[in-house]
């Protein structure tokens, strides 16, 4: 069975081949950045197992997708602990140093990039170290 993409036709080509393809490229780009697990099978060539792609699709669709993920995996107390330090602890750490200092609202909304992108990496290290784990221990029973 030969895999063949479906695609619509462009009508609305235009006569300037840079704008054709300006538009192609703001198309494939869409369609990968909506499809991670399709990037990583198609352009780069891995072969990746059905979970793994419902892993990669969901990282890009829910933003505390690995903190949900490590608890599945029977970890509860440490996702939570990061996320409480998170977002509430560093939170309240900038509006009294930060916040305090500049006294800008530019400051505040600094402040949920910063404590999201803190909580996010944090979130993330946590659960490819636990799922690193479990893979390990997986081996050694087997």
């Amino acid at each position: 069975m030969e895999n063949r993409l479906k695609c619509k036709q462009r009508k609305n080509l235009k006569k300037d081949s840079y704008e054709n393809l300006l538009d192609g490229v703001k198309i494939w780009t869409e369609y990968f950045r909506k499809n991670p697990h399709r990037f990583c099978m198609d352009w780069l060539g891995i072969n990746l197992y059905w979970f793994q792609q419902v892993l990669l699709y969901m990282m890009n669709i829910c933003t505390s997708f690995c903190f949900t993920a490590s608890r599945g995996l029977g970890k509860t107390a440490v996702p939570t602990f990061v996320v409480v330090m998170g977002s509430c602890v560093f939170r309240i750490i900038w509006i009294y140093t930060i916040f305090a200092y500049f006294h800008t609202i530019q400051s505040l909304y600094i402040l949920y990039v910063f404590s999201w992108g803190i909580t996010a990496i944090a979130e993330n290290i946590y659960f490819f170290h636990v799922y690193r784990h479990t893979l390990t221990e997986k081996k050694e029973l087997c």
